[in-house]
């Protein structure tokens, strides 16, 4: 793998996207972990895991719990240098904690589309110039 590969691993003990709201499985409730999320599977959030797999691979491996931890690493991660080897970000999570995550994002996505809509009207005005706008108008009424 080239130095410039980033990986950002979210490692939350099963399959969590299956619990959320917005998942057919989310009806299942705690029965979607044993048969649907595999919870309890694939090293069960061990610490020590993917660390080693990354590293025998010749990765960076960096790891976060809290938001502190992933304050403290993630300029590494993001950083736009390439570095001597790619790097593996693994992160830990829970179910409760991706749950809020996923609504607030949907919640920023309907929330901000105005926000996006007025910036790229701006962008579009300054890139064409009202010349160009006023063309656009005319154009369109017709």
């Amino acid at each position: 793998m080239g130095a410039n590969l980033r990986i950002l691993l979210i490692n939350n003990g099963k399959g969590v996207e299956f619990r959320n709201y917005n998942h057919q499985a989310a009806q299942f409730e705690e029965a979607a972990d044993a048969f649907i999320a595999a919870a309890g599977h694939y090293g069960n959030q061990s610490p020590e895991l993917i660390k080693h797999y990354a590293q025998d691979l010749g990765y960076e491996y960096l790891c976060a719990s809290t938001k502190e931890e992933f304050e403290q690493v993630v300029s590494r991660y993001l950083t736009s240098e390439i570095t001597d080897k790619p790097i593996l970000f693994e992160v830990f999570t829970n179910t409760e904690e991706e749950k809020k995550a996923l609504k607030i994002v949907r919640s920023i996505e309907s929330d901000g589309s105005m926000v996006i809509k007025k910036a790229l009207k701006n962008a579009v005005k300054q890139t064409l110039g009202e010349k160009a706008i006023e063309q656009v108008r005319k154009t369109f009424k017709n």
